[in-house]
């Protein structure tokens, strides 16, 4: 045990604090893909209370790089508390960050899906409670679910191929779907844009304006003591918390904007983890760090260069693929990931093993067959040297560092490559709405559910505006694709998308299998990887270290 440092000592008026987690844990073997979700019987973990000898105040600190604007992620999202949430309200199920991506129960129990795939019963736990005192039931959960559509929630998408929602009973919910969806559980459990909300708070009210946005109140294990804007923000715990008392007393979230600082921290004992995931490039040595540990499961991530499939001389599949032998990926991985991430291998993403295709592979570097293809599309190289420039669009500090070496492999064979970077939120409105662009340097979840990937290249989806590519055979198959229960008959329709894609290289995956990684101290275990969950921080498992106790 060790005095909390002076500076936030004298913030938090001199509460002491327990440091914590756990040591690295090798990598897991990577899985084929998550068990079928019809049926669990799982029982949530409950925290051990058999002791009744007094402890001192125990408390935790974790750096916060944004400010939070909304608690409710349910409502709109919101990077600040988007992590931090899942300590104030809960869902009915949450899904491991990897590499098995199984689903849990949290609110529901257990639950079943019915033969013909279209409807789903969650049993409750029982004696849940919000943190005002009343009693959570099943018409919180239908009220959030058909307010989610009514008010134009963070998990629309998910919510309108729901039929209808029926609640037998205080414990029981009954969803019915339109059609057969086998991503529908994993569309609940991934993310908290699906965490349940006070009916008796909310009803009646417009969400977004609601006060209770930032003053929460949910059935999580914590709730919300102080919020200091551009200072720190105080969780203390939820004695009444239906999966048993949470091992800390308090929660305390330090905003550190610049993640050196809150790395130097890290370092320095001052907080008990950070936030938000260190830098890919960065997450090896900190692990090797004397008292600090980063968990890397591996993940759904993948970076991507991204065309404008619209734009002489990307339109001309030719060209894409010629660029796709001149990039080598090994090497971009290999200097920006530092073992973090893997080369993409396909066209998919491999972590996800069952959806992923190992017939359908990128092809090897090879910049003399690249030079070939170009030549025989009519790209020749002109006196300079140059075949035709390219602008590559990124924004963050990774994808500025993976530009830099393929701005280098390019040029070799006669690419003229420019980086241009832009504020994130910049670049994601001038890839959305101008369509100017040449190509694009990017990274995003595609998983741990293939529906994931959809969002980012059917028609119509948001995020596959920028590619400017759309093919009706494609957006079939992701139909088709989400069509059964059977993982084995899904896998059919995700392998043949993954063959088009090589077929037309709209874009070209560079590395992927990226974690979500979190950095802590070592003092206690089990934060992650005894019990990792997507987008979940789940501190009833922790316990002090071995070599940290007394």
């Amino acid at each position: 045990m060790r005095a909390f440092p002076r500076v936030l000592a004298l913030l938090l008026a001199g509460t002491l604090v327990l440091t914590g987690c756990q040591a690295a844990q090798p990598a897991a073997p990577r899985s084929e893909g998550p068990p079928q979700p019809a049926t669990s019987q799982e029982k949530p973990a409950t925290s051990d209370t058999s002791s009744t000898k007094p402890e001192e105040e125990k408390t935790l600190v974790i750096s916060l790089e944004r400010e939070v604007k909304n608690f409710a992620n349910t409502i709109k999202y919101d990077g600040g508390s988007w992590f931090m949430g899942t300590l104030i309200f809960d869902r009915l199920v949450a899904m491991d960050y990897g590499p098995d991506f199984k689903i849990h129960p949290l609110l529901a129990e257990s639950w079943e899906a019915s033969p013909d795939g279209k409807t789903y019963t969650f049993h409750l736990a029982k004696n849940v409670k919000w943190h005002d005192g009343v009693p959570f039931t099943s018409a919180d959960v239908k009220y959030t679910f058909d307010g989610i559509e009514e008010q134009k929630g963070a998990a629309l998408a998910t919510m309108e191929g729901i039929e209808s929602i029926e609640t037998p009973d205080d414990s029981t919910v009954v969803i019915h779907t339109k059609d057969v969806d086998g991503s529908f559980l994993a569309q609940l459990a991934i993310y908290p844009r699906t965490e349940i909300l006070p009916k008796h708070i909310y009803e009646g009210t417009n969400w977004a304006e609601n006060p209770a946005n930032l003053k929460p109140i949910g059935t999580g294990p914590y709730k919300l003591a102080e919020f200091v804007p551009g200072s720190h923000i105080i969780l203390e715990r939820n004695d009444d918390y239906f999966r048993g008392k949470p091992p800390y007393d308090k929660i305390i979230y330090k905003i550190i904007p610049d993640m050196n600082v809150a790395i130097a921290q890290l370092k320095a004992g001052e907080i008990d983890a950070i936030n938000n995931p260190p830098p890919i490039n960065l997450q090896v040595a900190l692990d090797e760090e004397p008292n600090v540990a980063v968990d890397m499961p591996p993940g759904p991530m993948v970076y991507f260069l991204g065309f404008n499939n619209s734009k002489a001389p990307f339109n001309d599949v030719k060209v894409r693929q010629a660029l796709a032998y001149a990039i080598d990926r090994p090497g971009v991985t290999s200097k920006v990931a530092k073992g973090v991430c893997q080369p993409s291998q396909g066209t998919y993403v491999a972590a996800v093993g069952w959806a992923f295709n190992p017939e359908t592979r990128l092809p090897d570097y090879d910049p003399a067959k690249a030079e070939q293809m170009l030549d025989e599309a009519g790209y020749p190289r002109g006196a300079n040297g140059t075949r035709f420039p390219l602008k590559l669009t990124v924004s963050r500090p990774l994808e500025v560092s993976m530009a830099e070496v393929i701005k280098e492999q390019l040029r070799q064979i006669g690419v003229d490559v420019t980086v241009e970077q832009l504020e994130d939120a910049t670049l994601r409105s001038v890839l959305q709405t101008e369509n100017k662009h040449d190509a694009y340097l990017y990274g995003n979840w595609w998983g741990p559910d293939p529906a994931e990937w959809e969002t980012y290249l059917r028609s119509g989806e948001i995020w596959a505006t920028p590619l400017n590519y759309g093919n009706p055979e494609v957006d079939e198959l992701f139909h088709k694709g989400r069509s059964s229960l059977d993982r084995s008959e899904r896998a059919k329709h995700y392998f043949k998308i993954q063959e088009i894609m090589l077929r037309d290289m709209p874009r070209i995956p560079i590395m992927d299998s990226c974690p979500y990684s979190f950095a802590h101290t070592t003092t206690y275990t089990g934060w992650f990887s005894e019990a990792p969950v997507s987008y979940r921080f789940d501190v009833m498992n922790m316990k002090p270290a071995k070599s940290a106790q007394r």
